[in-house]
């Protein structure tokens, strides 16, 4: 029992430390995303969003900046891009404030400072390792972004010319008298200007800091690191129960029994608790930031919090030792009954505790685990192809270029099929019944397509739209398929075809299959 204690304490404060880090990094990442309610909190202020129209945008751009001369205000536009080999989504935040310290809100190691109110300078900050950049924008491990292959850059508000279109939708951070001045300022500014205030229709995000992040975490693990601890020692009292009662009657006191029986223990637990929690941080974090030391005090707080439930667990034990161990229980045999009979109850609520943990990680790492598998079935087919993009303008024109060419698989009728994940302007009516995959004979060239007599369907000879349907559809409603009358040929049930766009793994078990060619 004392040894399986050393091992679910170690487990709990690696768990603990872990689940920390996660929890910050997301935190930070969530912060950088919002980087305009972020601002608003850090300062105390409020987060108007406004979309604003006029006849160009060179007329609204003007009209903000003059207004922001004489008022202590900040507007961000947020713009996202894929970078040039269309790996990462580039999320640039074009900041314009009249105050010199607007950046404290965030954690920036930084080289150069900028003047965020400044209007002649190609200076930015950048979360990726970047010589370019005048500092790097941090959080605790910006590993974290490459999971997510994502990079964040603040860039000044005269940037903002590189977007390829602007909506002209920004968020105003200011007080709420200062934002009042500024709408009539507009409507004054220029006739052909008109604002929508859209600040009303957005709920209200609250902003979280790290502390909270972690506090949050441990108490959780805390909690149920309570319940285990504690049913272990009674068990492990329970156990003994006749040495102790030999031992009271030999005029052994309850607390020198304790000490002897877990003195020794719970010293061991509680230096094991506080080493793992150092040793792990400094393990998982490896990149130096003000956040880390910051977070590393949090976690270190724990310890103390550990000290005083084994404290309380200590005073609950004996109280326990002095229950059982009486002498007037030493030769009743009912008691000793009563005494087993809770051991038993005990054991198995140990059983319970202790398979919580382990089917919520199963819950949470059957799906990451199948993805990877995914990846890995289909690691030799996607491991020299390169992903092609495109804006709607010239995506007719790569389509035509590339069909015969490249793979092409289309899975986002998986996604409609998914309440979670379908896109909000997918109405449940517009959802297919059977899982599809639009593609080309590139992407199935290695699948082996036969009709239903058993022949091979050769798909580069296919010159249409074409729909291959596996015998298990073949009497199904086929209506939303045909948009066109494109025409059917029913085959043989198609085995498993795998996405090949790595940030979206998975697999589909006989899809309908949709040969594209216009």
């Amino acid at each position: 029992m004392k040894k399986l204690l050393v091992i679910i304490v170690g487990l709990f404060s690696l768990l603990m430390v872990y689940l920390s880090v996660k929890e910050v990094n997301i935190i930070q990442g969530t912060n950088l995303y919002l980087a305009d309610y972020t601002i608003a909190d850090y300062f105390n202020e409020k987060n108007y969003s406004l979309s604003i129209s006029g006849n160009n945008f060179k007329t609204i751009y003007n009209a903000l900046v003059e207004f922001a001369g004489n008022e202590e205000i900040t507007y961000v536009y947020s713009y996202e891009k894929n970078d040039d080999q269309l790996m990462y989504t580039i999320l640039n935040r074009y900041i314009f404030s009249s105050r010199d310290d607007v950046m404290e809100a965030f954690d920036i190691n930084i080289k150069d400072e900028i003047d965020f109110s400044c209007l002649d300078t190609d200076a930015y900050y950048s979360s990726a390792a970047d010589d370019q950049s005048s500092g790097r924008i941090m959080i605790l491990d910006n590993h974290f972004f490459d999971q997510y292959l994502q990079i964040f850059n603040f860039k000044t508000f005269n940037k903002i010319e590189e977007c390829k279109s602007i909506d002209h939708y920004i968020h105003i951070v200011c007080k709420e008298k200062v934002f009042n001045k500024f709408i009539e300022f507009l409507y004054d500014y220029d006739e052909s200007i008109s604002v929508s205030n859209h600040t009303g229709n957005i709920n209200e995000i609250t902003i979280l800091n790290e502390s909270e992040g972690i506090i949050a975490q441990g108490k959780k693990l805390l909690q149920f690191n309570v319940i285990v601890f504690a049913v272990i020692i009674i068990s492990m009292i329970l156990k003994q129960n006749r040495n102790y009662m030999i031992r009271r009657m030999m005029g052994t006191s309850t607390i020198k029994i304790f000490i002897n029986e877990f003195g020794k223990l719970f010293a061991l637990l509680f230096g094991e608790f506080a080493l793992i929690n150092v040793l792990s941080f400094f393990i998982l974090v490896k990149q130096e930031s003000v956040t880390k030391w910051k977070v590393l005090g949090d976690i270190i707080k724990f310890d103390g919090y550990f000290l005083i439930i084994l404290l309380g667990i200590g005073i609950i034990s004996c109280l326990f030792i002095r229950l059982v161990g009486h002498v007037k229980y030493l030769n009743s045999h009912n008691q000793l009954s009563k005494l087993y009979y809770i051991q038993a109850i005990i054991k198995v609520i140990i059983t319970v505790v202790l398979l919580v943990p382990f089917v919520n990680a199963y819950n949470y790492g059957k799906p990451y685990l199948i993805n990877y598998l995914n990846v890995r079935a289909m690691k030799d087919e996607v491991g020299n192809l390169y992903s092609i993009d495109s804006n709607p303008e010239k995506s007719k024109e790569i389509f035509y270029e590339y069909i015969d060419k490249a793979v092409y698989c289309d899975f986002q009728t998986y996604f409609d099929n998914v309440d979670m994940l379908r896109y909000d302007d997918v109405s449940k009516d517009d959802v297919y019944p059977y899982p599809m995959i639009r593609t080309n004979a590139v992407y199935l060239k290695d699948h082996d397509i036969r009709d239903l007599d058993g022949n091979k369907i050769d798909i580069e000879k296919i010159k249409e739209d074409t729909i291959l349907v596996p015998e298990e559809f073949k009497n199904g409603d086929l209506a939303k398929y045909q948009k066109r009358n494109e025409p059917v040929i029913y085959i043989k049930n198609n085995g498993k075809f795998y996405n090949y766009k790595l940030w979206q793994p998975y697999a589909l078990d006989n899809p309908i299959l949709y040969i594209q060619r216009t």
